[in-house]
């Protein structure tokens, strides 16, 4: 049976003829042409090939070609319209049937067959009987809405028999195809029967669920007595006040690596049942609670005025916590816990160990000792943070990388430890910005360490949280910090701040002056300095030592001439000229600010770009030694000539003698010399001798044609008369 066949056999004979909703004729091949050309172009331009896409779109606007788009199209938003208003009510299990219950309405108001309209889209047959996918697949379906309406109720029979219930069942009775089934109110009905039966079950269980519940915590609260109830709430109020302060890594503290790895919550639901001792909990009566809103959720009862058990003097929780031991698990008990193959229990003791050193080797340490590991740690990161070479070419890394750890592991943590009690915290509002543009500076060691002295202006009370939380070097804010900052700001902010009042008390004004002037220079050649980092040597070593303590040294140079008037400034500076004198030896200067080194350019180097007074600057330099002056050799001259040497230095010779002199000079005799007249008359003259030059050349040119001509005519005249000669004497010669 071909599918125009079975279009025809379902065909409803009462449509009246003038007013069909189904196509035919022209119409009909109309439609066909327009649906075959649009979907075999949109099969092309999936990837089909031509044939297959030709053979495609045939079959597709062969289905589509019976009804009028429009009435198919109004059929199709019905049935969508249906069930997406039951899937915005969460009604996923009657969105099929109000498809099917829509689609079956609007086709007996269009006069439409709904056999017809589902052949004509398998698609929304699918949807509409979502079997007739695993059992037609992908082959047109013989529809009969008859056969699949017996089909679901048949499948319905068998699921209520499989949930022990007897099926509720109207209006079964067969229909003749076309006429309208009833399946949709029927399948309502029991949806929502099943519905109800869903949501009491739902609500047994979770009142059942709320009942063990308050029944194990009652059961837990039974079981402990109020003193152990008491040493589990302060156990609790002293991890918390432990963990929200602690400084320390997770892996190098004890108590919070236990706590990180309690991921059972043993210990916390112990805090639960504590409360509840302490409470008086009973037993409350149980209601149509929500479980998601439920009180005993997230909220338990306070408790307050709990006394709090002094720790045992020497014990390792009265040297780090202000605390008592849990008294139902320790240590130990939490190994055997998460101890599956030994790893765990392993890695706690090495922690421990790593820990038990810190702390001795910290008693051991002398002050001294600690600002020396802490200097070779920033010194290290400095170098780490700033170095090009290869691992291989370089002894620092080198080192470094065959270090099995234990330097910054343990000694330096050691160190830290060991300066971390000798000061105390500067106050939240006094923190300020380090090393940013605009930053703010208070009096005192809150200074910033930049070498450019900022406006001292008052931290805000309301800028204080940010600031904190920006630049206090807490441990999570270094992790995120610039490489050089966090190389530099290793140390506690207070040992830094100590080590600066210590060396700006060692330091005379001569000195703090070197200092400033030595930083001015550095940054003058770093900021001007055209030729690149690994060039300039300069640069490379001044790379290297950014994170070092150079630069930290400003800070305490400026405390030291905090105060000192101009006068005092000059009369212990070195006078113009003298050479620099040498640091003492051993001394931090000596250390830390090494003599700078010279720059070393050639004489033909030339940086990538010029600018336009270089440019100018250099063309003037070459018209200059036309007339005998040392020529402009490149940036190399221009590097010498705008002063990059040490200040109270002797200035440097210039390389072309006089030559910027009498360039100068002629500049400014060209300049002052007057304003030219004005160039009419010269015009004039021009035009009048253009004109002149154009008029001889003419006379010329006549002139000469002329003479030509009169030489041509005299020249033919010759031959005129010599061949006429020559005439008269043959005619002689025969007389």
């Amino acid at each position: 049976m071909s599918i125009f066949d079975r279009f025809r056999r379902s065909r409803r004979a009462a449509t009246p003829a003038g007013d069909s909703p189904y196509l035919s004729g022209e119409a009909r091949q109309q439609v066909w042409t327009e649906v075959a050309a649009r979907h075999e172009q949109l099969l092309r331009d999936s990837g089909f090939l031509p044939a297959d896409a030709r053979a495609a779109a045939e079959a597709f606007a062969t289905r589509h070609a019976v009804i009028e788009p429009a009435v198919a199209q109004r059929i199709t938003d019905a049935g969508w319209t249906a069930m997406n208003q039951a899937w915005r009510a969460r009604d996923y299990v009657s969105g099929n049937a109000g498809f099917r219950q829509a689609v079956q309405e609007e086709c007996a108001r269009a006069g439409v067959a709904e056999a017809d309209f589902y052949r004509a889209n398998p698609d929304l047959l699918h949807m509409a009987w979502p079997d007739t996918v695993a059992r037609d697949g992908d082959q047109p379906p013989v529809f009969d809405p008859a056969h699949e309406g017996e089909r679901e109720r048949e499948q319905e029979r068998e699921y209520q028999e499989f949930l022990g219930r007897t099926a509720i069942v109207e209006n079964s009775g067969a229909a003749g195809i076309g006429e309208s089934h009833d399946a949709g109110p029927r399948l309502d009905r029991v949806a929502d029967e099943s519905a109800d039966r869903e949501a009491a079950d739902r609500a047994a269980y979770h009142e059942e669920a709320e009942r063990e519940y308050w029944a194990e915590r009652r059961r837990a609260a039974d079981e402990l007595t109020d003193e152990q109830a008491r040493d589990i709430l302060a156990q609790a109020a002293e991890l918390d006040q432990h963990t929200s302060g602690c400084q320390q890594s997770v892996e190098n503290c004890a108590t919070c690596s236990a706590e990180e790895h309690d991921s059972a919550a043993y210990f916390w639901d112990s805090v639960t049942a504590a409360h509840d001792r302490l409470a008086g909990l009973t037993a409350e009566p149980i209601g149509e609670v929500d479980v998601n809103d439920a009180p005993w959720r997230w909220n338990t009862p306070a408790v307050s005025g709990v006394p709090e058990r002094a720790p045992e003097p020497g014990s390792w929780i009265a040297r780090n916590l202000p605390a008592s031991p849990n008294p139902a698990r320790d240590s130990g008990e939490i190994d055997e816990l998460f101890d599956d193959d030994g790893g765990w229990a392993q890695h706690q003791a090495e922690l421990r160990e790593d820990r038990a050193y810190i702390t001795a080797r910290a008693g051991q340490l002398g002050v001294e000792q600690a600002r020396e590991i802490v200097r070779q740690d920033e010194d290290i990161a400095g170098h780490l943070a700033g170095c090009n070479l290869d691992v291989s070419q370089c002894a620092a890394c080198s080192a470094e990388e065959r270090d099995d750890g234990s330097f910054w592991k343990l000694e330096v943590r050691a160190a830290q430890e060991r300066l971390a009690g000798l000061h105390t915290e500067p106050e939240p509002e006094r923190w300020t910005y380090l090393n940013l543009p605009g930053a703010r500076a208070a009096e005192g060691p809150e200074r910033d360490t930049d070498f450019e002295l900022p406006a001292r202006v008052e931290v805000r009370e309301e800028e204080a949280e940010f600031l904190g939380q920006a630049w206090n070097l807490a441990r999570q804010g270094r992790e995120f910090a610039d490489p050089d900052d966090r190389a530099r700001l290793a140390e506690p902010i207070e040992e830094s701040y100590l080590r600066q009042d210590e060396f700006a008390a060692a330091l005379s004004i001569e000195e703090a002056c070197a200092i400033l002037s030595r930083a001015a220079e550095l940054d003058e050649h770093a900021g001007s300095c055209s030729v690149p980092l690994e060039d300039c040597p300069t640069c490379s070593a001044q790379q290297h030592r950014t994170a070092g303590p150079s630069w930290s040294a400003l800070a305490a140079a400026y405390t030291r001439l905090d105060g000192v008037s101009a006068a005092e400034i000059a009369a212990a500076g070195s006078t113009p000229g003298a050479p620099e004198r040498a640091p003492e030896p051993g001394s931090w200067i000596a250390r830390n600010l090494p003599a700078g080194v010279p720059v070393v350019l050639d004489r033909d180097y030339e940086p990538e770009f010029l600018t336009a007074e270089e440019d100018e600057a250099e063309q003037l330099a070459y018209d200059a030694g036309d007339a005998g002056v040392a020529p402009y050799t490149g940036m190399a001259d221009a590097v010498h000539h705008r002063g990059r040497f040490v200040a109270h230095r002797p200035a440097v010779a210039d390389p072309a003698g006089t030559g910027t002199d009498e360039v100068l000079a002629r500049i400014d005799a060209v300049l002052a010399e007057p304003e030219p007249p004005q160039l009419d008359e010269e015009l004039r003259q021009c035009r009048q001798a253009v004109a002149e030059a154009e008029d001889a050349a003419h006379r010329v040119a006549v002139e000469t044609e002329d003479a030509a001509r009169a030489e041509r005519c005299a020249r033919w005249n010759t031959d005129d008369e010599a061949g006429t000669a020559v005439g008269v004497t043959d005619e002689q010669g025969q007389a």
